[in-house]
């Protein structure tokens, strides 16, 4: 329906082109052309107006990752549709580039962004608004970030630093840890006990625990040594604590981080060895004197319990 010729300027006149209201609907077009009224100068410009869209967006919102993780999690929006007042996805206001916000707070923040990491655990706020600043919100918590090193583990019992004939079986005291309530605790999931002082890349070296374990039996130690223990987190958070170090000679501290719980299995199997056996008769004494000499070794190593 045209309602009228309306003057656009110096340079333009305009005709304003009127849709019939349908569903509170109004749709306004503007065309404006040349003053020569020339059909080849005709510059259409549209605006349109959607009264009855007061729905926000529809959208969804993504999380990765989705387990436990030592590293950030991402928040995506995705698959965003904007809305009119019956539900339907046209005629709609449309999108605008600064539709879209992502934060911990309860205010939305607009940009362009569809997707923001986080370093802690918080509850996320997303929102999305349409052209005519209908919003939707969407809330999402983030409970899988685990950054924290477990606790360095405890002895509960077995070795009691005594020579023995026999294997050594400890149990060791495990927790995981966190300081705030921002801080994931996903739990022990592994342990290895090896004679290195720094953890094993071997996954072989890793047994796993059961859920929600406090307690860890290690197998039983056959042989002398010394044996680091280290529990590893579902994030792969491996036990550890930093301690400050002085030297007094060069009048300077640093850092070092001690890993795992340590202990020496003094073990010792090996029989010794009697290496003479002499007879004879001490006449000091007045009487045959036996005499044995006799070494203790341990195979494989130069430790051993020694002759009692």
């Amino acid at each position: 329906i045209v309602n009228q010729w309306i003057n656009g300027g110096s340079a333009n006149y305009g005709i304003t082109f009127r849709r019939d209201e349908e569903d509170n609907l109004n749709k306004n077009w503007r065309a404006f052309a040349a003053k020569n009224h020339s059909t080849s100068a005709y510059r259409p410009y549209t605006k349109i107006t959607y009264e009855n869209d007061d729905r926000g967006p529809k959208y969804d919102v993504e999380k990765s990752p989705t387990t436990w993780t030592n590293g950030n999690v991402t928040v995506t929006i995705k698959n965003v549709q904007d809305l009119n007042h019956d539900g339907g996805t046209s005629p709609v206001a449309g999108i605008p580039t600064n539709a879209y916000s992502i934060t911990t707070s309860s205010t939305p923040s607009y940009s362009s962004s569809k997707s923001k990491s986080f370093s802690k655990n918080f509850s996320v706020n997303t929102t999305v608004k349409d052209n005519n600043n209908n919003p939707t919100t969407k809330t999402v918590t983030i409970t899988n970030i685990d950054k924290l090193n477990p606790n360095v583990p405890t002895k509960v019992s077995g070795n009691d630093g005594a020579w023995t004939n026999q294997n050594v079986v400890v149990k060791v005291a495990v927790s995981d840890r966190a300081k705030t309530d921002n801080d994931g605790c996903s739990g022990i999931a592994s342990y290895s006990c090896t004679k290195s002082a720094t953890p094993s890349s071997n996954s072989s070296d890793w047994k796993s625990v059961s859920d929600g374990a406090t307690q860890i039996t290690l197998p039983a130690i056959s042989s002398y040594g010394t044996y680091y223990v280290f529990v590893k987190d579902k994030a792969g958070n491996i036990s550890s604590y930093p301690y400050t170090k002085r030297d007094y000679e060069n009048n300077s501290t640093h850092t070092v981080t001690y890993k795992g719980y340590q202990f020496t299995a003094y073990i010792d199997k090996t029989e010794p060895v009697i290496d003479d056996v002499n007879l004879h008769y001490d006449e000091e004494l007045g009487h045959n004197v036996l005499t044995v000499e006799a070494h203790d070794e341990n195979e494989g190593c130069n430790y051993c319990a020694g002759m009692a």
